[in-house]
């Protein structure tokens, strides 16, 4: 049907020019140069015009469809490339998962080959180099991938975090700094606050620390990372008294007290600060004080030691007693004091002391160790041995059970930070209650 209407419309042109051709008889004179020239008729001249005119229409149309055609197979064969490039990724994701680094890597790769715009793959790529130690090319992959990923903040978190995981922290820095911080910003001051942390940066720690617990007001997570900023401003506290300056600790440290009377470790690194200063009177004060605030037997371990450095026994002594009359039934200021009249030589007083925790049911090794000492020393190697049995392990100087309420580790040494689970203000003696 459409060929008969093709073959219709030539007719009628045809039948229409011919007719065209008969009433209009003048002739039109045609140069090729400027001395050859042909003479035809005015109608046949436009009849060529025309043709001319559609022929070009038809070439520019074929153009036009060949270059779409073109442009057409050239998206189908990037589509597929991505399609290829993306199962790669997801590949390569699943060997990552799998823990098969190598292989994670070469699919990664491959995707790349593919599709070196893949920014996913360009990320696990770098993942798997810091599994396997290629910091080199893991640090290319992340750098390429920060070009694409200019003004998405998402993707660009998770480059710093590629650069964290690499080890280049002062990269990873550099990108999260650059990051705008808002009211929906959390994750990248939290990023900070981790980086400056990883870097030692503890004062930088807890300024970006600042910014998250205002950030964390609406989402009603405030306790938690309050909590968090403590810990890094005693951080950075300490840092400070690492670092031997003594005033600037001191003066961070009076302020934790000051604000958070019930933070304990401040209080105890604060005397520290004090007897490096040279002020004992002062650090004795300090923890006298403590003391009597929280109990804490930490407090009275520090002020036996001061004292005896001082040649004033009694007064520790007199402590203890304190301790043993505001804390009845509580074993801990009546062990400590055994313990002291053992390291002043008191054998007698110490195990008067000693047997009579013995009454009461005290079986801790602290307590076989101190008893084994005594009768050690007093030449019964029967019994020391056998509380030293019952110690389960000798030692010439009878260690303290300080014992994580986190992650539940022992420690001879009070630290105001557990060395196990790098929590603050956690370690404390292991009855350091009685039992109800």
């Amino acid at each position: 049907m459409l060929v008969r209407l093709i073959l219709v419309a030539v007719l009628m042109v045809a039948v229409f020019f011919f007719y065209l051709y008969q009433i209009n008889t003048t002739e039109a004179i045609f140069y090729l140069t400027t001395s050859k020239s042909y003479e035809t008729p005015l109608i046949v001249m436009l009849l060529i015009s025309l043709g001319a005119g559609a022929l070009l229409v038809i070439l520019i149309s074929l153009a036009a469809d060949l270059r779409n055609a073109i442009s057409n197979w050239q998206l189908r064969k990037n589509e597929l490339a991505k399609r290829k490039a993306r199962k790669m990724e997801v590949e390569g994701q699943k060997y990552l998962a799998e823990g098969w680094h190598s292989r994670a890597k070469d699919s990664f790769l491959a995707a790349l080959d593919k599709d070196p715009t893949l920014v996913p793959a360009l990320l696990g790529g770098s993942r798997a180099c810091s599994f396997l130690n290629d910091s080199e090319q893991g640090r290319a992959l992340l750098e390429r991938a920060k070009g694409l990923c200019q003004g998405d903040n998402e993707l660009l978190l998770a480059v710093a975090e590629g650069n964290q995981a690499l080890g280049a922290l002062k990269e990873a820095l550099d990108i999260c700094q650059k990051l705008p911080r808002g009211q929906d910003s959390i994750m990248v001051s939290r990023k900070l606050t981790e980086l400056y942390q990883q870097a030692g940066m503890w004062r930088e720690a807890w300024e970006s620390q600042k910014e998250v617990v205002r950030l964390s007001a609406p989402r009603g997570l405030v306790k938690q990372e309050e909590k968090t900023l403590l810990w890094l401003r005693y951080k950075y506290a300490l840092s400070l008294l690492t670092l031997g300056d003594l005033d600037g600790a001191n003066q961070a440290l009076k302020e934790i007290v000051r604000q958070h009377p019930e933070f304990t470790p401040a209080q105890v690194t604060l005397g520290d600060c004090l007897l490096r200063q040279g002020k004992n009177q002062d650090a004795a004060e300090v923890w006298e004080r403590a003391f009597l605030l929280h109990q804490a037997m930490v407090f009275l371990l520090r002020l036996e030691e001061l004292y005896l450095s001082r040649e004033e026994p009694d007064t520790v002594i007199r402590l203890y007693q304190r301790a043993l009359t505001e804390r009845a039934g509580f074993p801990l200021p009546r062990l400590f004091l055994a313990r002291l009249y053992l390291r002043l030589e008191m054998l007698d007083e110490a195990l008067e002391h000693l047997n009579h925790l013995a009454g009461t049911g005290e079986d801790s090794p602290f307590f076989h160790q101190l008893l084994g000492e005594v009768y050690r020393r007093r030449n019964l190697t029967d019994k020391a041995a056998e509380e030293f049995t019952r110690a389960l392990g000798f030692r010439r100087r009878p260690s303290l059970p300080f014992v994580c309420q986190s992650c539940q580790r022992e420690f001879t040494e009070w630290s105001g930070i557990c060395p196990g689970c790098d929590e603050c203000g956690t370690l404390g003696l292991k009855p350091e209650h009685p039992e109800a």
